[in-house]
């Protein structure tokens, strides 16, 4: 393994450490949540996180970490399986709502890793095991987090797998915050295959129905991040302030997602039927590698997860696996 990976450090109590392919992409990963801390491409840093990698380990904006056991919003915290009620870590300031799986998601733990090479590729594969009661969802899970990184393609993947041993709820994603370029990612062009959206209580991600794309969320034409994203934010400036929404692949089970800025282009297929967008709408005090202060719209995280109108959708069986793919193509 330690022939694989160069530049390893400890910091607290967790390791980071960068994986190269042969062509033009290198990605630094660290051990807390399963999380990519950095990806280059030609040598650029394209991903918006904290420069000090101590902030990284704690921050609330989940940059590049795993969120789960569920991301999204579980409403009050409150969810019940076979009739019996279940109080789910509550971490949302002022919303009092389950956000990203609470301050014990698996954001927050630190997972054992092992680095592995095929002739094709190098697989980073991240296991931790969840116990029954950990944020307050039942049962115990054995997750597995596996990113491939092709050796002569500037292309990787994350799979993710889980397995519970009693009925439970499971919705992971990644929550990498891109930005290719420029001064904020306004001037990113985003295409996305998807003519439905979900909405609901303040379109934050429960009691969700369905509905067709208005002008101002339909990105199946590519158009720049920035817009209509200011119409937004005035329909919602105490709630989103922008893109913070989930579109409904119109492929189920071949998701995609383009962005692009310049001369470099960010291509995401995926095998979950929905994709949370999140164009950083809310800054916080935190200093950015290369970027500076984080600003509002200084990045965006494109969150591909399972389709749901509430959490009912995402209960899982006993020894059900969740199983589910996420790929990068770079060019």
């Amino acid at each position: 393994m330690e022939t694989l990976i160069k530049n390893k450090q400890t910091v607290g109590c967790v390791d980071y450490f960068t994986v190269a392919n042969n062509k033009d992409l290198e990605i630094e990963f660290c051990q807390l949540g399963a999380a990519i801390y950095c990806v280059k491409y030609k040598g650029k840093v394209i991903t918006y996180h904290p420069a000090d990698k101590e902030v990284f380990l704690t921050t609330g904006k989940y940059s590049g970490k795993i969120v789960g056991r569920t991301c999204g919003r579980l409403a009050d915290g409150k969810i019940e399986i076979d009739g019996k009620p279940y109080q789910i870590q509550v971490n949302e300031s002022g919303k009092n709502n389950c956000l990203h799986g609470g301050n014990d998601g698996i954001s927050f733990k630190k997972f054992n890793y092992s680095v592995t090479e095929t002739p094709d590729a190098i697989s980073v594969v991240f296991k931790y095991k969840s116990p029954d009661g950990e944020a307050g969802f039942p049962g115990n899970v054995d997750f597995t987090i596996t990113y491939v990184i092709e050796k002569e393609n500037n292309t990787f993947t994350i799979k993710m797998k889980a397995i519970p041993d009693a009925k439970t709820v499971l919705n992971m994603t990644t929550h990498i915050y891109w930005r290719l370029g420029g001064n904020d990612v306004l001037d990113h062009t985003l295409y996305v295959d998807a003519g439905k959206r979900m909405v609901g209580h303040e379109s934050r991600m429960f009691n969700m129905n369905e509905i067709a794309v208005e002008d101002l969320f339909d990105f199946q034409q590519p158009k720049k991040v920035g817009k209509d994203i200011l119409e937004v934010a005035k329909a919602s400036p105490n709630a989103t302030r922008g893109y913070d929404h989930a579109w409904i692949f119109n492929n189920p089970n071949e998701g995609k997602v383009t962005l692009s800025f310049e001369n470099t282009k960010l291509n995401i297929i995926t095998d979950f039927s929905m994709t949370n967008i999140y164009a950083d709408c809310w800054n916080d005090p935190i200093e950015m590698l290369n970027y500076g202060m984080d600003k509002q719209y200084g990045a965006i995280a494109i969150e591909p997860q399972m389709k749901y109108t509430s959490y009912k959708d995402l209960i899982c069986e006993a020894n059900k696996p969740f199983d589910h793919y996420i790929r990068f193509e770079l060019r």
